[in-house]
Formats: C-alpha cells, sequence, structure tokens
C-alpha cells in the first residue's frame, strides 16, 4: 500500500499566499511547526498501513481459523477500521486491549491523529470507487431503547463516514430483514444476507462491508473468456472461463517463497499480486508470506514478456472472526467484563463479529 498524501498539504500552500509581509518572519517559524505535524500526521499513516497489513498476515496464517478446502476472503482493512471504531466507544482495560492489539499508542501519535489515518484511508477507497466497483461502508444498528453517547455517534460519523440507524431488536426477524435490506442496497445486491440470526437480547449491530470487482487485464481481451482447466487441487481441475494476454508484465521469481509472482496494475491505481508457487510448496508460501515479502518484490520486480492465463472468478464469505481476534488477544469484548460505557452508558459486550465480502 502506498504511503497516504497528506491531507493538509493544499492548505499550507494556500495559505502562504495570504501572509501579509510583517507576518512574513513569524509565518516561517509557524509554517516550520506545521511541517513538523503533517511529517508526523505523514509518519502515522504509513506505519499505521504497515500495521494494517502486518494484522492481516498474522490473522491468515492462523491455519486452525480457515478452511482448507475453499478460498478464503477477507479485509483487513475492514476489520481493524471496525476494531478502531468500536476503541471509540470502549473505556479502562477494554479500550488497552483493543489499542494494544492495533498496536495504538496514544502516547506516540494522539487519538484523532489515528482515527485521522483511517478517514483517509477510508476516503481514498471511495475516491477510488468511481473508477472501479469497489464499495465500502459501515453502520451501526442501535436498539431504540438505548441512548448512545454523543461524542460517539460524532466520531463515528466524522472518522469513519458511518451511518447509525435506530432498530427495535425484540422484533428480531424485522430487525434482520431492516439490516439485511439496508446492506444489500449500499452494495447494489452484491451483498446479502449478511445477518442470518439475531438474539432477542442484541442491542447493537456494527457491520463493516466491501466489494470489489476489478479488470485486471486488457478489457478487449477480457471480453473474449476461453473455457480451459483451472486446478483447484493437485488432482482435481475443473472448466473455467479463462482470459488469455500475451504482453510484457511485471514479474518476480522469490526463491525464497518458491513462487512466480505477478504484479498487475488495473483500473483505478489498485494493485493486485498473483502468487504461483512451486508444485507443493503452496503450505511453505502461506507459513512464510510477510509484508516484507511484499515489499521486496516491489523494489526488484522487472518487466517481462509472458502469456498469463487468469480465471475469471468471484467469491465472496462470511467469517466469524470471534477465534481470531481471541489469538490476536481481543477477549475480554466478548465477557461481561466488557466496558463500551462511552457507547451507551447501558451494560453491552459483544458477542459475534462477523465478516461479509
Amino acid at each position: 500500500m502506498p504511503p497516504p498524501v497528506s491531507w493538509s498539504l493544499l492548505a499550507l500552500a494556500t495559505l502562504c499566499c495570504l501572509v501579509p509581509r510583517a507576518l512574513a518572519k513569524g509565518s516561517l517559524q509557524q509554517d516550520s511547526a506545521e511541517s513538523d505535524a503533517d511529517h508526523q500526521a505523514h509518519l502515522t499513516c504509513h506505519n499505521l498501513a504497515n500495521i494494517i497489513t502486518d494484522l492481516a498476515f498474522a490473522m491468515y496464517t492462523e491455519p486452525s481459523y480457515w478452511s482448507n478446502t475453499s478460498n478464503i476472503l477477507f479485509s483487513p482493512l475492514s476489520i481493524t477500521a471496525a476494531l478502531a471504531m468500536l476503541s471509540l466507544g470502549a473505556w479502562g482495560d477494554t479500550r488497552s486491549l483493543i489499542q494494544e492489539t492495533l498496536k495504538f499508542n496514544p502516547k506516540e501519535a494522539p487519538e484523532a491523529l489515528i482515527h485521522g489515518c483511517f478517514q483517509q484511508m477510508i476516503h481514498r477507497i471511495l475516491q477510488t470507487g468511481h473508477k472501479t466497483q469497489l464499495l465500502t461502508g459501515s453502520s451501526l444498528f442501535m436498539d431504540k431503547g438505548l441512548r448512545p453517547v454523543a461524542t460517539f455517534l460524532e466520531g463515528i460519523k466524522h472518522w469513519y463516514h458511518s451511518k447509525v440507524t435506530t432498530v427495535h431488536f425484540q422484533d428480531t426477524k424485522a430487525a434482520r430483514k431492516h439490516i439485511n435490506g439496508y446492506v444489500e442496497k449500499e452494495t447494489k445486491r452484491k451483498i446479502r444476507d449478511v445477518v442470518q440470526g439475531l438474539d432477542s437480547a442484541t442491542r447493537l449491530v456494527l457491520v463493516n462491508y466491501i466489494f470489489f470487482h476489478g479488470k485486471w487485464i486488457d478489457e478487449v481481451q477480457a471480453m473474449h473468456p476461453v473455457q480451459e482447466s483451472f486446478h483447484v487441487q493437485e488432482k482435481r481441475a475443473m472448466r473455467v472461463p479463462m482470459v488469455n494476454h500475451l504482453g510484457t508484465f511485471y514479474l518476480h521469481r522469490d526463491e525464497s517463497l518458491s513462487s512466480w509472482v505477478l504484479v498487475l496494475h488495473g483500473v483505478g491505481g489498485d494493485t493486485a499480486f498473483f502468487l504461483l508457487p512451486d508444485p507443493k510448496k503452496m503450505g511453505e508460501l502461506e507459513r512464510r508470506l510477510t509484508r516484507q515479502h511484499f515489499e521486496e518484490i516491489l523494489r526488484h520486480t522487472g518487466t517481462r514478456s509472458a502469456s498469463v492465463f487468469l480465471p475469471r472468478f468471484s467469491i465472496s464469505g462470511t467469517h466469524d472472526l470471534r477465534p481470531i481476534l481471541g489469538k490476536l488477544g481481543i477477549t475480554n469484548v466478548f465477557s461481561d467484563k466488557a466496558d463500551f460505557s462511552r457507547i451507551t452508558r447501558a451494560p453491552v459486550k459483544l458477542s459475534k463479529v462477523r465478516s461479509p465480502h
């Protein structure tokens, strides 16, 4: 992920042109201070991007939580953004656990700055979505009987573009229908039935979703897919629509992963990494893969002529993240010890954390 661009550079450039000559000397000192703040913001956002990536690999490399016979799909940004939103409403040990898992250190970077980095990342995705089919969003569904803390509502709306809706959770069937209908509408019917069942004790539902549809091969070529064999297992293949393109690509041989890596830049600035391990090296690839590998790949990948075959595919799924979050250290949010008193004064705890994509 490229380092985020500072959002205050344009404002500084505009203000410097309006400073009277008599204030020029003082303005230089002020600009220097603002530059330091801008540098801290840039560094914080860059570090946060690395933290999100590292957490993604920490989650992915927990084999006991994923099926070894099906595809894995999850969005580390969606998951960490949802946890960061919860941290706005958490207090005491609950807040500390979430911050420690996300490696937030208020002594090094103010909390508002960290949430501002999430705001910038989400804004960038929303801008990219105009060029590609990329939809993301979050919504908080709150029982009508709860009295939310105003600062929490203001925070999730400001930093995370989150919408808040009141629901009568006593009528579980109607509440489930309302939540699923909302997400289906927001994702243009791409994500359905995000909530399968609700307990009558439910008082809050936080939904964070993402949908992506990208084009990685020349659109003209993609219009004419050919049925080819795609190996889903060592001795099992299936016929799928395959797009073939002969051209120059960013290819890299990573001996430490025993894999070939294809880097494709799609419409809107999206980047995809396709890793093809040597025979019987998939397990080794999954165990060794880290953020540093991707950084090395981007630094050393050169262009080569190649004939690339890519299947047209669609992956969707909803994962229960509770065991994974527990492994990462977030445990008491699911117990009666959970303290979300900055969301509502009523005692609430997490019961489920599900990731729909």
